[in-house]
């Protein structure tokens, strides 16, 4: 659970400025897109 929050905290310092208006349903969404473009980046 641990390793979530500091993904979730890292996605919150580089995410997009709409970040604090969206829904939690659209912030995991979000984060699920982020974690794949890292998967791929190595």
């Amino acid at each position: 659970m641990e390793d979530i929050m500091a993904d979730l905290a890292e996605c919150w310092g580089w995410g997009p400025p709409t970040m604090n208006d969206m829904g939690v349903a659209e912030l995991i969404g979000w984060r699920a897109q982020a974690l794949e473009r890292r998967q791929k980046d190595r």
